[in-house]
């Protein structure tokens, strides 16, 4: 494992009884691919081997550390030292003095590469867990082709390259620990992957209880909003009328006046302009008044559902998005049906010219059978009561048409606000108790992963006490336990970040064998 983009998958072979993984290069520009192949066999090797080069040690080559800290592998750091020996001069002088090139002094020193390395991989890696091994792999190779021609060159070639220190090293601490770290690296490995699935299930049911409390309180903000909002346009509305009836019956003087002599009263009262505007005016009150609470409510919804992104769910029962809940809801179910009625209702009434001949008709019997008694009446008195006759009647016809129109109006509005208000309720309560729902089945996997988790980390504990030769006690053989009686009996604490395995029952075991296993499995342990 390197910078070095020398394959793009991962090749294996096996060596000396060791099986050897070649990932691709980490750390490359443009080779996210290529660290996300590399990253998928550490949970099966023992060991990982990384290697920079003495010219070319940069910070970023390291950061891929940082994301695998929690694996807690060993991780050998093979320094490879460049120098061209491929002239005869520089092979030359390598060859007189071998070990030079690791005993110099200053920054480019062995040391000074050591200090670097430490220095940018510090608090990316759990540093027990790191050796460095400075190798001259040039002289290594170049030893392997003097092999057979030349014995003596290749001795001191393969010496001088540090090659076998980094190889016995290795072997040394596979087999030493091997049987140990193979078990770990199969269980633990899967554990690891258990402990992340569990902090995703986490986050994700936080994430959704903080949704759900949020979703709760404004359904209570939005019922709120219904009872104070539609109280008020209520109220709004039902002052626009009696502010209509107060202008046409001001306007109803002025025309009795006028027209109190026309027998086509009701044809000219149908026909007068300052009706049919102030008709007008109130259609237009009362859809700005149903516009702007549409718009409320809209801002109401998109609120909610931006919180908790569900737009489409609520758009698909109410239609929130752009104008639609203008205009499927009171636009069309209230404003459209509503306010195209009003004035016909009105008007036609008003106008209706069979209501205005009986009204002649009735003037006109009452004037032959009180011929008598109103012959001495003045014509100013007559002009009087005809006034006031067609005042009364246009009077008691506007009171009777606004009351009918308002309470229509009113019932509508209250009608569709309902139906609205209740769309709403079902669908977050519904939603809710979904939410809610998913949490638990999401608690109840986390519990069975947590279980999982214990379980295999009471088996990792049982396998280290096994590497130091130490057995505990226990009723049943392990073999014979079921998984709730593992954790029970070998209870420990498991951090990931800190890398410590927490022992939770008697081990008997002295610090002799605590530093052993932690050694083993580069682990703070601590028994009981």
């Amino acid at each position: 494992m390197g910078k070095l983009r020398t394959t793009r998958y991962n090749r294996s072979w096996y060596w000396d009884k060791l099986r050897i993984v070649d990932t691709p290069g980490i750390g490359a520009p443009g080779g996210d691919v290529d660290t996300e192949i590399a990253k998928s066999i550490i949970d099966e090797a023992d060991l990982i081997c990384y290697i920079v080069t003495s010219d070319a040690i940069q910070e970023t080559e390291f950061d891929f550390f940082e994301t695998i800290k929690e694996r807690n592998k060993p991780l050998y750091i093979i320094l490879n030292v460049k120098s061209n020996l491929t002239e005869n001069i520089r092979l030359k002088r390598f060859l007189r003095d071998p070990h030079k090139w690791r005993e110099c002094n200053g920054p480019q020193s062995i040391q000074g590469h050591f200090d670097r390395i430490r220095e940018r991989l510090d608090g990316k890696y759990n540093m027990d867990a790191v050796k460095v091994i400075p190798i001259h792999l040039l002289a290594a190779q170049i030893a392997m082709q003097e092999k057979e021609s030349n014995p003596e060159n290749y001795k001191s070639l393969l010496e001088g390259s540090n090659i076998m220190e980094f190889i016995r090293s290795v072997k040394k601490e596979v087999y030493e620990s091997g049987s140990l770290k193979k078990s770990l690296s199969v269980i633990d490995g899967t554990a690891y992957q258990i402990h992340l699935f569990h902090q995703q299930l986490q986050s994700d049911i936080v994430q959704l209880k903080k949704s759900t409390e949020s979703l709760k309180k404004k359904n209570d903000s939005l019922k709120e909003f219904f009872q104070r909002e539609s109280s008020k346009l209520t109220n709004n509305i039902a002052k626009l009328f009696k502010s209509t009836q107060d202008d046409l019956n001001n306007y109803a003087a002025i025309f009795a006046d006028i027209n109190y002599e026309n027998k086509n009263a009701g044809k000219t009262w149908k026909e007068d302009s300052n009706v049919g505007n102030k008709i007008s005016d109130l259609n237009e009150q009362i859809t700005k008044k149903l516009k702007n609470f549409n718009e409320e409510i809209k801002e109401r919804i998109e609120e909610i559902s931006s919180d908790i992104k569900f737009i489409d769910k609520i758009s698909s029962t109410v239609s929130v998005q752009t104008d639609s809940i203008y205009d499927t809801r009171l636009g069309a179910g209230i404003t459209g049906a509503i306010i195209t009625a009003i004035a016909p209702v009105i008007i036609s009434q008003l106008w209706h010219p069979g209501g205005w001949i009986l009204a002649a008709c009735t003037l006109i019997v009452s004037g032959i059978v009180g011929f008598f008694t109103s012959l001495f009446e003045s014509k100013e008195d007559k002009k009087k009561k005809a006034k006031k006759k067609l005042r009364e009647q246009l009077y008691e016809n506007i009171e009777k048409n606004i009351n009918t129109n308002k309470k229509e109006a009113l019932n509508k509005i209250h009608s569709s606000i309902s139906s609205m208000n209740d769309s709403l309720k079902s669908l977050l309560g519904t939603y809710i108790d979904e939410v809610e729902q998913l949490i638990r089945i999401l608690e109840d996997i986390q519990e069975k992963c947590i279980g999982k988790e214990q379980n295999i980390n009471a088996l990792i504990s049982l396998r280290i006490l096994e590497y130091v030769h130490k057995e505990p006690f226990a009723v049943k053989k392990q073999s014979q336990l079921q998984e709730k009686e593992i954790r029970q009996m070998f209870p420990v604490k498991r951090d990931w970040e800190k890398q410590t395995l927490t022992y939770h029952y008697t081990t008997n075991c002295s610090d002799r064998e605590k530093k052993e296993a932690e050694k083993a499995t580069q682990m703070n342990i601590i028994f009981k």
